[in-house]
């Protein structure tokens, strides 16, 4: 959504000098209007910003004016999400987002630690189908997929329970419409019905097959460091002779922008791009 992009890294306002005197290295040296001032960039490390003293605004959720409390920030990249959880627990870093659903419980106990719970904004975990590309240029099996996605249990096994299942382009705290909660219910049989419908009938090893294909989707299961989600690796576990094919796993640093069957954008559930019946988890 335009607000939530506008008030972060993909819209914001870039300096027309930095730009002149930095070229394409003006995204190593920053130059903003906020309370921090970026003063060293270390690729795949970390950053280092320092207080900016001109700072005079008030945010809306403070009541303080002028420059912020802190001297420096050191932020470090940590791709790896139990990595994160280890600097968090021995002390090595003050704060850390993005915690694993699996670590969520442990950290609460610790009294050490608050934890800081955020509905998020915007596009919920979805995958962004081609659907120019078969078999997923045919309407009833990308239904079929949705449908034979157990996305409660996904919350369950994956999220721990803490997540919620979306249902439309945008998360709940954008758009809630209660017409759409039970849209793409887990149905083993619907998604059966629909693919034989469609002309995939179960083949060998309880992969479906037409003309001699078998049906099959290629994922591209971006890899940030830490291995592909869970919630991929799960899909490809539990699929059975009613699932809608045979998902492979294409491991990578970044999505080749639907050069696949399917490519993954935090891919946790299945999502058809356009609609608002949503099947995403």
């Amino acid at each position: 959504p335009f607000l939530n992009l506008a008030a972060s890294g993909p819209l914001s306002i870039v300096s027309p000098k930095a730009v002149r005197e930095s070229g394409d290295q003006v995204h190593t040296r920053p130059v903003g209007t906020g309370p921090f001032m970026v003063t060293e960039y270390v690729a795949k490390d970390h950053t280092t910003m320092v207080r900016n003293p001109a700072y005079t605004r008030k945010a809306p959720w403070s009541d303080r004016t002028g420059p912020a409390h802190l001297d420096t920030i050191v932020w470090k990249f940590v791709p790896e999400a139990g990595t994160r959880v280890t600097t968090l627990e021995s002390g090595e870093t003050q704060a850390i987002y993005a915690i694993p659903a699996q670590s969520l419980p442990r950290l609460e106990q610790n009294t050490g630690l608050r934890i800081e719970k955020i509905p998020w904004p915007g596009a919920p975990r979805i995958w962004l189908l081609n659907t120019t590309k078969p078999p997923l240029d045919d309407v009833r099996v990308r239904r079929a997929i949705n449908y034979a996605v157990d996305k409660d249990a996904l919350l369950a096994t994956v999220a721990k329970g803490i997540a919620l299942k979306a249902f439309a382009p945008l998360t709940a705290v954008m758009l809630d419409d209660p017409a759409l909660r039970q849209a793409y219910p887990f149905d083993q049989a619907k998604a059966a019905a629909l693919l034989a419908e469609s002309g995939w009938q179960p083949g060998a090893g309880g992969i479906r097959t037409k003309a001699g294909q078998r049906l099959e989707i290629l994922l591209n299961a971006i890899d940030y460091g830490g291995g592909p989600e869970p919630a991929v690796q799960l899909i490809q576990r539990v699929r059975s002779g009613q699932a809608p094919g045979d998902l492979s796993l294409d491991r990578e640093a970044r999505a080749r922008g639907g050069a696949h069957g399917a490519a993954a954008r935090r891919p946790l559930g299945v999502g058809l791009p356009g609609q608002r019946a949503g099947g995403e988890v």
